[in-house]
């Protein structure tokens, strides 16, 4: 899960490999000139194809303040003579993570080493607490960090400050979604040509004894743990909890071998959960990718078609030459016409008419990282009134970005062009989906390594069901950790019966 949980951090932040559009650029501009006269020739152009191509100025100017022009002076005047490669791309990085949307990204032309400290953090509603220790990564020797330390300060900054230093380059389209990445992150997100220098330095209170702790934490070399293809199968899996409460894990609605073949498997996992009498949809740390995935989801528990959301095309000679079909959708084959596109609607069709495919209660258990085309399906989950939405405030993002390329092979950049209007009546966009029901983690679950959030999902859905005392009984003869064990891949850690753990002590 650590592993998992940080090539997803890393995902959002440089971005998802999306289709990268070449805008053509003046002979004159690419000649040999200073890294200065670079730097900010790459700026004027950014500022000119963001202008042209990105659709939400108006949002982020209403919600966050955001002021493009003076972002652009700003960055500018910070490159001088002196500037390094690595100084103007941390510019760029702060610029992107200033427009407050998790769709804006800058990327590197090149691989980078990621250096990270072997623990992952958790924000939690009265703070920052150590959700996983590497101790195996500790040198010369184990650290005295459990799961559920709560986190006091970082070198000589307390915890707030250090991470409010960190949510500068973090592109994120909620507050909650930006503390929660770099949190989550801690230091994974620094780029170094080398090791730093010395260690992390961590004050703890502890979860047993409230001791306060100092520890130095290594820098660890971050090296991809997963293949580079993962198999459908762990992409999207279902299990059967006691009570016969089905769970269909969903952790990405993208997939090397294409959009059919993960919509098959879809059908595949909510075939063997037909016969349930309760469904949970767990999209936690689903970062997106195609819509029509969550669509063939939706499909199963429909009879007549349905709106997803609708979508404005931010017309642009870009969109134009980068994304032909979606301008041809939107019918907008002239920018100089309109600003934008007319309002188009975004339908969902039903696997069968007659009756639902499945027709028992549906909940989705959701979180601050899903986000994109995760954020759409749960949207339209909800606004249909389909069933109720579990967990967090989801990560609010929606705008199909469009890459392009900077000159002098400095990397590439990318902006959101397509705008989404929930049938809520709202942009998605820096708003995502309010829950329903709010489920939160405690120390107590990330100490013991259990995953909270779902069973707080299952104990409510089991008490919907108005059978919980029968069906809860079921879980007696094994530990809730053969069925909530927070090592899984697909969950991390809120609320367990009193009695498991009068039991436990």
């Amino acid at each position: 899960m650590f592993a998992m949980l940080k090539d997803k951090i890393k995902f959002v932040f440089i971005g998802a490999l999306l289709f990268s559009s070449t805008p053509l650029f003046a002979a004159q501009d690419i000649q040999a000139i200073t890294p200065k006269e670079q730097y900010l020739k790459t700026i004027d152009f950014i500022d000119k194809m963001a202008k042209d191509i990105y659709c939400y100025w108006d949002l982020k100017k209403e919600q966050h303040n955001v002021d493009w022009p003076t972002l652009i002076n700003q960055a500018k005047a910070r490159i001088n003579e002196q500037t390094s490669l690595e100084q103007f791309q941390e510019i760029l990085i702060q610029l992107a993570a200033s427009i407050h949307d998790g769709h804006v990204n800058y990327r590197y032309p090149y691989k980078t080493k990621i250096f990270y400290t072997p623990i992952l953090v958790k924000k939690l509603d009265d703070g920052y607490y150590i959700s996983q220790v590497e101790q195996d990564k500790m040198t010369p020797y184990p650290v005295d960090l459990q799961s559920g330390d709560k986190v006091l300060g970082v070198n000589d900054q307390s915890i707030e400050e250090y991470i409010s230093s960190k949510e500068q380059y973090i592109s994120a389209s909620t507050n909650s979604a930006r503390q929660s990445y770099a949190s989550a992150a801690l230091n994974s997100l620094e780029k170094f040509k080398t090791a730093p220098e010395g260690t992390l330095t961590v004050t703890v209170s502890k979860y047993d004894t409230h001791q306060i702790k100092t520890v130095d934490l290594p820098w660890i070399v971050f090296e991809r743990k997963l293949p580079d293809i993962r198999p459908l199968s762990e992409v999207v899996k279902s299990k059967i909890l006691p009570g016969n409460i089905g769970v269909l894990n969903v952790t990405q609605m993208s997939h090397e071998e294409g959009v059919d073949a993960l919509i098959a498997a879809v059908k595949r996992e909510m075939q063997a959960l037909k016969n349930t009498n309760a469904l949970i949809i767990d999209v936690r740390y689903n970062g997106g990718g195609a819509g029509e995935i969550g669509d063939s989801i939706i499909s199963h528990f429909i009879t007549q078609k349905v709106r997803r959301y609708q979508a404005q095309l931010k017309n642009s000679t870009q969109a134009l030459y980068g994304r032909p079909n979606l301008v041809e959708l939107f019918n907008q084959t002239d920018p100089a016409q309109y600003v934008y596109s007319e309002w188009l609607d975004y339908n969902i069709e039903p696997m069968k008419n007659d009756k639902p495919v499945y027709a028992k209660p549906v909940y989705i258990l959701t979180n601050e990282f899903c986000f994109s085309a995760c954020d759409t399906f749960v949207d339209s989950f909800s606004s249909n009134h389909i069933g109720e939405i579990l967990g967090a405030q989801t990560g609010g993002g929606t705008g199909y970005p469009l890459w392009f390329d900077l000159p002098w092979n400095l990397g590439s950049f990318r902006f959101s062009i397509l705008r989404g209007y929930s049938n809520h009546e709202r942009y998605l966009e820096g708003t995502g989906t309010i829950p329903d029901v709010k489920i939160t983690t405690t120390p107590r679950d990330l100490h013991h390594q259990l995953d909270g959030e779902l069973i707080a999902a299952y104990d409510y859905v089991l008490k919907k069901l108005k059978g919980n005392q029968k069906n809860f009984s079921a879980l007696k003869g094994k530990a809730l950790t053969h069925y909530f064990s927070a090592t899984q891949p697909e969950i991390v850690p809120f609320y367990i019966q009193e009695e498991y753990w009068q039991k436990l002590q």
